[in-house]
């Protein structure tokens, strides 16, 4: 008899604990959400240019290897031509695409 009205108290002070702190855990999980998507919009934000001008980069970089492959020149030299001038020459078609992507994101954003 003691076992039950014991387990009986826990019961209902848990009950009680449970029905006083859930308006503070769900005001607490709301400003956690908002928070984490205030987060998550931010790095968009700063995500956003660098995938639009990898974008740019990759299609200039496709486009310029199928320039090659169908015999119009050599892509490296065709892609060098959107960069500023260097005085020693880029030393692959990779890195050339890559400070193209640099480049974009410079002047454009």
């Amino acid at each position: 008899m003691l076992v039950a009205i014991i387990s009986f108290v826990l019961v209902a002070m848990i009950f009680v604990f449970a029905v006083r702190l859930t308006p503070k855990i769900f005001l607490y999980a709301l400003v956690a959400a908002g928070l984490a998507i205030q987060f998550v919009v931010k790095k968009i934000f700063v995500a956003v240019p660098w995938i639009i001008s990898a974008v740019v980069a990759v299609t200039f970089g496709f486009y310029a290897l199928g320039r090659q492959f169908f015999g119009a020149g050599d892509a490296k030299n065709f892609v060098e031509r959107f960069l500023p001038p260097r005085e020693f020459e880029r030393e692959t078609f990779s890195l050339a695409v890559i400070e193209l992507m640099l480049e974009v994101r410079e002047k454009f954003f």
